[in-house]
């Protein structure tokens, strides 16, 4: 049976056969009863499908701003999927959330275009399970002509259906409910143990007498929500709080109200969120259970506590840290828009807030704060990108085997934030309980409808003590862009098999080719660069294999390996874009990858490249874990890197006039067979 058979029977598959999970008890399965016989909700057209599913319709117009739409989801309903439709042209925000906590429970891609398809809908998919008996409130927005009304219609489908995947591991009648009311917000100074910088903490807690766990959020952009005038953490504090956990925000040095100088993921800062972990245990409410959780530089600070191994620090959760900064801001060796924007912005955000008792010598001095390290933007922006001292010591990555606590950790291919090169080297080196989802999403939590149940989970069962089944899933959960998921004890698999492409004259083939190919690297965006359509020199060069015959699983890191004379210029920022295309011409960039031609021989070194020589260099792509179906095409192009992540209208600074040998060039991509794949479970879709 060829792979293209079996790719087509296994999207035929109902996606309850997906994986090797067992439900949890049988008598707790929802289904047995119709949860949803008499249901009535205000507003909408109510229809009862024919799978026993509650199908829900509202229709209304948008007119300028978000239009909420609250809905029950009562005790019982496991699946809850929401659709929402504008008119074809306009792009639409679709949030649905918890109506009394505004905790996100329905996630969906997180972009510019929100992903509106061609009849103009949204779609997320959330468990009721994960906050049952709460009523959800869904906010509609068109992002785009805001000025002109815009119809849509809402569609929500209830579900009793049983959980699958690993969903249907996890005990949910167990999990912690939210009975308890809370105390009110308290504001307290904590002083950092490495030089007294004052840290801004407040602590949310249960108004109960016995002690309990904590959840420690350590954030730079606490100031944003209170420049809202909103609570820091809120949806957070108003979602835990009552099921018995303590949670503690604190703002990053030199950020939002703390003192301290603004440093970025450096020693003190390092040293800081040890101290923040160990002053939380020590603390009369706290039983002495800590997790620390995050997205983002907010999931970056859980790691830089874990890898001190505080004593009481109990579990990090994580979704996109930044594990090497180097990486980020520099990947390849090439000068990014991570390390352009990041750096400036988080000096800016350090003089944004004034200090809460008006002193105006304490404002000036905290807007100091933000830039008091002046080597950092410098660093971030030094074209050389060597990977010196500067970066070694925020390169958690190195130092992941120091972790001693569970880890839950998500990471998106598709994330332009924080690049999926965050995963190498890092989970599969950590040896404690661990769990991870990977797949096609941004920056964000990972777009899977089981998120949320599954964080709760591993809050209640690593900080109360409570056996929710949530370590019986598998180590590894990835899902591809085609709907279809793999479980695995690592990623990236050792166990790939690497398929070449080689360069012939405008094509990627199988076998060696011959010839060479010329491009100008050079700045796109200026005046000049306007004029290089009509010369006789492109800016890059493309190489597209024949229609595939069989669908072609990519999971892994590929590499370009190629060997380029560089006339004009003693440097170069090259990069290879990888693209799926479908027969219809429909472009999907699958990975893509840079390289700073002066970094060949590693990237703590810098060494101009000789004029008019043959070198050979090896260009490392981002992680990509996608299915290349049958009839579509792999295309490469090859160009000099972009300024700006994920975008295609940048261009190196570094001109030059690249030959590349087509017989010494190759694309490598780490493959495994289309049979390790399974139609995703509904939990994880």
């Amino acid at each position: 049976m060829t792979r293209a058979i079996v790719l087509a029977l296994l999207l035929a598959l109902p996606a309850a056969l997906a994986g090797c999970f067992a439900p949890a008890d049988e008598d707790l399965r929802p289904g047995s009863v119709d949860l949803l016989e008499g249901l009535v909700v205000e507003g909408a057209k109510a229809t009862r499908l024919e799978n026993g599913d509650l199908n829900l319709v509202w229709e209304g117009v948008i007119e300028g701003k978000s239009v909420p739409v609250v809905f029950p989801v009562p005790e019982g309903v496991t699946y809850v999927e929401a659709t929402a439709t504008v008119p074809a042209g306009r792009s639409l925000d679709l949030r649905v959330v918890g109506n009394s906590t505004g905790r996100l429970l329905c996630n969906t891609h997180k972009t510019a275009s929100f992903l509106v398809d061609a009849k103009g809908r949204v779609s997320c998919s959330g468990l009721g399970v994960a906050s049952p008996g709460e009523d959800w409130k869904a906010m509609l927005g068109a992002s785009n002509s805001l000025s002109a009304p815009a119809p849509f219609v809402l569609s929500v489908n209830l579900s009793t259906a049983p959980l699958d995947g690993s969903a249907a591991l996890i005990r949910w009648d167990r999990l912690s409910r939210p009975i308890h009311k809370a105390l009110e917000t308290e504001t307290v100074k904590v002083p950092a143990s490495v030089d007294g910088a004052k840290l801004h903490v407040e602590v949310t807690r249960p108004a109960i007498e016995e002690k309990v766990p904590t959840i420690l959020v350590s954030s730079p952009y606490n100031y944003n929500a209170r420049a809202a005038g909103n609570r820091p953490s809120d949806s957070l504090i108003l979602a835990m709080v009552p099921r018995g956990y303590a949670v503690v925000v604190a703002d990053v040095r030199g950020f939002g109200n703390s003192e301290g100088c603004v440093e970025v993921w450096g020693p003190k800062e390092q040293k800081d969120q040890y101290d923040l972990v160990e002053w939380v245990a020590a603390q009369p409410w706290s039983d002495g259970k800590v997790a620390f959780y995050g997205q983002s530089y907010v999931a970056t600070t859980p790691v830089e506590a874990a890898v001190q191994r505080p004593p009481h620090l109990t579990t990090i959760a994580i979704v996109a840290p930044v594990m090497n900064t180097w990486a980020d801001w520099h990947f390849g060796g090439v000068p990014n828009g991570e390390n352009v924007g990041s750096p400036r912005s988080y000096q800016q955000g350090g003089t944004e807030t004034t200090p809460e008792d008006g002193n105006p010598l304490a404002t000036v001095a905290h807007t100091a704060n933000g830039f008091c390290d002046v080597t950092l933007a410098a660093r971030a922006n030094d074209p050389r990108a060597l990977y010196d001292a500067f970066y070694k010591e925020r390169n958690f990555t190195a130092r992941a085997k120091e972790i001693n606590v569970p880890v839950f950790y998500t990471q998106g291919f598709w994330d332009e934030n924080v690049k999926g090169e965050m995963i190498v080297g890092f989970f599969d080196a950590l040896d404690v309980p661990k769990r991870a989802f990977y797949g096609p999403w941004h920056h964000q939590h990972a777009v899977r409808a089981d998120m949320e149940l599954t964080l709760r989970a591993w809050f209640d069962h690593w900080l109360k003590g409570i056996e929710t089944g949530v370590m019986d899933g598998p180590l590894v959960e990835v899902r591809t862009p085609q709907g279809l998921a793999r479980e695995a004890e690592s990623w990236p698999p050792a166990h790939a098999t690497p398929r070449a492409f080689h360069l012939a004259s405008g094509k990627l083939q199988d076998a060696s080719g011959a010839g060479e190919s010329t491009y100008l690297a050079f700045p796109a965006k200026t005046v000049l660069a306007n004029l290089l359509p009509m010369a006789p020199t492109p800016t890059a060069v493309r190489f597209a294999s024949e229609p595939l015959a069989e669908p072609l699983y990519v999971s892994g890191k590929g590499v370009f390996r190629f060997n380029a004379k560089l006339a004009g210029a003693d440097n170069s920022y090259f990069a290879a874009y990888l693209r799926d295309v479908a027969p219809d011409g429909t472009s999907t960039l699958l990975t893509f990858g840079w390289l700073n031609a002066a970094h060949r021989f590693g990237h703590e070194r810098y060494e101009p490249v000789p004029p008019n020589a043959p070198v050979a260099y090896a260009l490392s792509l981002l992680p990509a874990d996608h299915v290349v179906l049958a009839g579509h095409k792999l295309v490469l192009e090859v160009r000099s890197a972009d300024l700006a992540d994920w975008s295609q209208a940048g261009g190196a600074t570094e001109p030059g006039l690249v030959t590349l040998d087509h017989a010494r060039s190759a694309l490598e991509l780490p493959t495994l067979p289309l049979e390790s794949l399974a139609p995703a479970p509904r939990s994880a879709a």
